[in-house]
């Protein structure tokens, strides 16, 4: 029997390593997300009171598109680690980062974006998209790597730029991919830009399965809601995706019509 993975991420808690600043304001995202997420000061006493199994590990970025890790934040992070598997979502990193980094986390969740326009146009920074690429390739031979696409940050409807990076995925064979779907939010650069139509997201997971069939695709947690989300989870689970975060009603309903097994999780699902 074939099998799908939903994620209610309870255990999970979201952990900042620089409270509410970033230094870079991206587009889409105008320091939004680091609002509901635990200071890092604190995080080991909310992980306690929480019942924590794990946690998510990330923060503003610098000029350089980096989450900063010092030694101070390192401290806090293995004091955390000691009965909790650690998530660390890190931006750009430099060489000599990569093996601390590796040290304190037990997997990585890695922003990959689709094309060179992304980092220039959303993030504002001057890598280009082989960049994200290449540190990717580094990083999975010391440490398990969880790319991570958000579909929609460009005005790209022909899949040019997804395809050509799912080709290099493809050489690489990546072991797990999770998408993630533009959501305007209110006051960002980008919020009165429409989330990518759901024929094209439909398209994409057909490309990503053509390109990359041994790979387990997931569908992550920020996407817009109502029947936008039902009609995108249900094509994710129609289109064979191992798993979805917080799914919709009519995502589980469809998976039960199609006698998938239903394995509910509540960590996060890059674990």
């Amino acid at each position: 029997m074939k099998r799908i993975e939903f994620f209610k991420p309870q255990k999970t808690i979201s952990v900042s390593v620089t409270g509410q600043s970033c230094s870079l304001n991206c587009a889409h995202c105008g320091r939004h997300f680091l609002k509901s997420m635990i200071p890092i000061e604190t995080a080991f006493e909310e992980a306690e009171k929480r019942k924590a199994k794990s946690c998510l590990i990330s923060g503003g970025c610098d000029s350089r598109g980096r989450v900063p890790i010092n030694h101070s934040i390192s401290e806090e992070v293995a004091k955390i680690k000691k009965n909790r598997t650690i998530n660390m979502h890190i931006g750009m990193l430099e060489d000599f980062e990569l093996d601390e980094v590796c040290k304190l986390a037990d997997v990585i969740s890695l922003d990959i974006p689709a094309s060179t326009k992304v980092v220039r146009e959303v993030y504002g920074l001057n890598y280009e998209c082989e960049d994200y690429i290449n540190l990717y390739n580094k990083l999975r031979s010391k440490i398990k790597v969880v790319p991570h696409i958000c579909v929609g940050l460009t005005d790209s409807h022909i899949l040019e730029e997804e395809t050509v990076l799912l080709e290099k995925f493809a050489i690489i064979k990546p072991e797990s991919l999770c998408y993630i779907i533009f959501t305007p939010i209110a006051g960002t650069r980008f919020e009165n830009k429409k989330p990518p139509e759901s024929v094209y997201v439909e398209t994409i997971f057909k490309k990503t399965f053509e390109l990359l069939p041994e790979t387990g695709i997931y569908l992550g947690c920020m996407r817009p809601g109502g029947s936008y989300r039902q009609e995108i989870d249900v094509k994710a689970v129609e289109a064979g995706v191992k798993g979805i975060v917080m799914p919709s009603r009519k995502a589980i309903k469809r998976a039960e019509e199609m006698g998938l097994e239903i394995i509910w999780k509540d960590e996060c699902c890059a674990f």
